[in-house]
């Protein structure tokens, strides 16, 4: 009888806990069945310079009532609420929902440009990071103007705006003048000497009547500070420096080859791809110099040229333009970030703390000086040079 009594008492008390605050308005089972959910697709944080306040704005789902039957786009809605700290205008949107508010699938994070300044990226970071139901592996955009904007946005080709940014998120992988951050990979950053990090900025465009969004081009941020925009082409340059994102996607660049005939300039469309780099510091009378080698793998897409392909002096003349043209536009953005904003964007700090810790030691707190005067010298090796299923159309008139 005492066995059994124990027995009971024991069932009992490992279901208690479960039976805790069921079918109650505080918490439990029950407040968060299916219909009664708002799964939370995309966030927006601003910041009111005016008032003082972030702004968190959300766009979220109810799940469908009927088992495989898609969202509507009346299920699909936004909300935003203000707050003196993120966790104060999170919790505020309960104010305008219905339902239980559910994080675990929010996928995108756009960030307002007002949320760079005045290191209110630091609190915004922390937020996302210590709630248990947001994902790191989070994309983290940078809105060009603000983040309810692009969240309050009607999407083009999808039913949620959200879908619509993960969807041109994806796509660069084929897509070199984009280059979209995780928010581990955010957190990361402040881990780094410089505290530096690049990701894309996305936009709200137009074409005649109809708006779309891009995500084109990215935005620097040190320190938590909004500090320089990169062009679609200086991110390019960029990605052939480091290794920003897992992917490295290819580039098509336009090469300006001159017609034998007319002597008018044609224009070939390469793709290349960074097959592998390496890079390697010096130190030299106490300064430090990079050199880095970009092995380069090409593939001719399009050619107006009148040149036989076949040719190796063709082939010698195409490799010697595209060596130019990465170098000239490597160099630019060099100038750009070195001399001109003294920022860096190419983790030359993390190069040095790996190969030189001694080094680095003593003068890590000189960086700043340091930095904007390092000679960096980049070779290009070239592994492969394909030109297709043809060598070269004929020309017209041609027997």
């Amino acid at each position: 009888m005492k066995r059994r009594a124990f027995f009971l008492w024991t069932v009992w008390l490992m279901l208690l806990p479960l039976l805790q605050g069921c079918g109650t308005s505080s918490g439990g089972l029950a407040v968060r069945e299916l219909n009664r959910l708002n799964v939370v697709l995309a966030s927006g944080v601003d910041y009111d310079e005016q008032k003082k306040q972030f702004v968190i704005t959300i766009q979220s789902l109810k799940p469908a009532k009927e088992k495989n039957k898609p969202s509507s786009p009346d299920a699909v809605y936004t909300a935003t609420a203000s707050g003196n700290t993120v966790m104060e205008a999170a919790r505020n949107l309960r104010a305008f929902t219905s339902g239980t508010l559910i994080w675990f699938h929010s996928k995108v994070i756009v960030l307002g440009k007002d949320v760079l300044k005045d290191n209110h990226l630091r609190e915004v970071i922390d937020f996302f990071a210590r709630n248990r139901e947001n994902r790191y592996s989070s994309w983290v955009l940078i809105a060009q103007n603000s983040a309810k904007e692009i969240i309050t946005s009607q999407a083009g080709s999808e039913v949620a705006i959200a879908d619509e940014l993960l969807g041109i998120i994806s796509n660069q992988a084929e897509y070199a003048q984009s280059a979209t951050l995780m928010l581990r990979d955010m957190m990361n950053s402040y881990t780094s000497p410089s505290r530096t990090f690049v990701t894309s900025i996305v936009r709200k465009t137009s074409q005649g009547k109809k708006s779309f969004i891009e995500i084109r081009g990215g935005a620097v941020v040190k320190n938590g500070v909004y500090e320089t925009d990169l062009a679609p082409e200086e991110l390019r340059s960029l990605r052939w420096i480091r290794k920003i994102t897992d992917v490295e996607p290819g580039s098509v660049v336009s090469i300006p080859l001159h017609k034998e005939t007319t002597g008018d300039e044609a224009k070939t469309a390469v793709e290349l791809r960074i097959q592998k780099r390496k890079q390697h510091v010096e130190i030299r009378n106490d300064v430090p110099r990079v050199s880095i080698e970009l092995q380069i793998s090409a593939t001719l897409m399009e050619s107006d040229t009148e040149f036989n392909l076949k040719d190796p002096k063709t082939q010698e003349k195409l490799k010697k333009e595209l060596d130019m043209f990465v170098q000239q536009n490597i160099q630019q953005l060099l100038t750009k970030m070195q001399k001109e904003k003294k920022t860096d964007v190419f983790a030359f700090d993390q190069l040095i703390h790996r190969q030189h810790k001694e080094y680095w030691r003593t003068h890590k707190k000189e960086w700043d000086r340091i930095y904007p005067e390092i000679p960096v010298t980049v070779t290009i090796v070239w592994n492969n040079l394909r030109y297709g299923m043809i060598t070269q159309l004929e020309r017209s008139g041609a027997d």
